[in-house]
């Protein structure tokens, strides 16, 4: 009985070791580029700022708080954080409602002219250079831009957009929405085309079929597609700087000031760690709030 209870542990041993090998180099890779760098950012936040040492480090002092409390009780650091936090979550939103129906028009069956062009459309914005779409915008918000062109011709007088958040909630919207578009147009393609004839087939109208079959079930894709585009949003860095003009300022930008033109790293890698964990959180309470099970009546 021992011997046969060494050799089945043997085996599970061996099975186990054959399923882990061949993920060890993505395991590897994980660690090397992944987790070393935010145990290093998480430790550099507790250190106190040093000005005469490289970075701000001083590694001989002990941990402190103080970056933490100093983040905390500073009214223009936690503007800042709103500011991400609400600019992300809204441009989500909002390129959710935008995505979806095109997302829905792409996933129907059949082949049209129109449909290839929307693609070929959402693929080029996808490829496209960051730093061009941001200038594009630039031109295009701005006081003598193409926006207020239009609306000096219909008689409404010139609307500041550069330096607001509405035009970094554009333009990140612009970002995140082949994305967020090929993502539900993956969620919606697999929804099998039997549901919809058989809701048909009951009598049920286009609306009905669609509130109660096709959203319900492509909500996975909706999920997958929001989490996404809140994430790239709250770590946007380029767009703020641009649009933004230093007015709004969001946590990204505001790190990037502290590691390369402050170079006070301890309170660069508070605010990253700061962003990190508030990501990671609203991300798991997102994912909980719309993942609840949703049943086809």
């Amino acid at each position: 009985m021992s011997h046969d209870a060494g050799k089945n542990s043997t085996v599970k041993f061996r099975r186990r070791l054959t399923t882990i090998f061949p993920t060890l180099p993505a395991i590897l890779l994980l660690g090397v580029c992944f987790l070393i760098p935010i145990i290093s950012l998480l430790t550099v936040s507790f250190y106190s700022y040093v000005s005469n040492a490289v970075g701000g480090v001083d590694p001989s002092r002990r941990f402190t708080l103080i970056n933490y409390i100093e983040f905390l009780n500073s009214r223009a650091y936690t503007n800042i954080f709103w500011n991400t936090l609400t600019i992300s979550l809204i441009s989500a939103i909002a390129g959710l409602v935008i995505s979806y129906p095109v997302a829905y028009y792409l996933s129907r069956p059949g082949k049209s002219k129109i449909k290839r062009l929307v693609f070929l459309l959402i693929v080029v914005s996808f490829f496209m250079n960051a730093i061009v779409r941001l200038y594009a915008w630039l031109l295009m918000l701005g006081d003598s831009g193409v926006v207020n062109l239009m609306l000096s011709f219909v008689g409404i007088a010139e609307v500041r957009f550069l330096n607001t958040p509405f035009a970094i909630e554009i333009a990140i919207v612009h970002w995140t929405l082949p994305i967020i578009v090929m993502t539900l147009v993956g969620s919606l393609r697999n929804i099998p085309t039997s549901l919809y004839e058989a809701s048909t087939s009951l009598g049920a109208s286009s609306s009905h079929t669609f509130l109660h079959v096709t959203l319900p079930l492509s909500l996975p894709g909706i999920i997958a597609s929001i989490l996404l585009a809140f994430t790239l949003n709250m770590g946007a860095f380029i767009v703020p700087v641009v649009l933004g003009g230093g007015i709004v300022q969001m946590l990204a930008s505001q790190i990037f000031l502290e590691f390369v033109e402050v170079a006070n790293y301890p309170f660069g890698a508070t605010m990253a760690t700061v962003l990190l964990v508030v990501t990671l959180s609203a991300s798991y309470g997102i994912n909980k709030l719309l993942g609840t099970k949703v049943t086809i009546k």
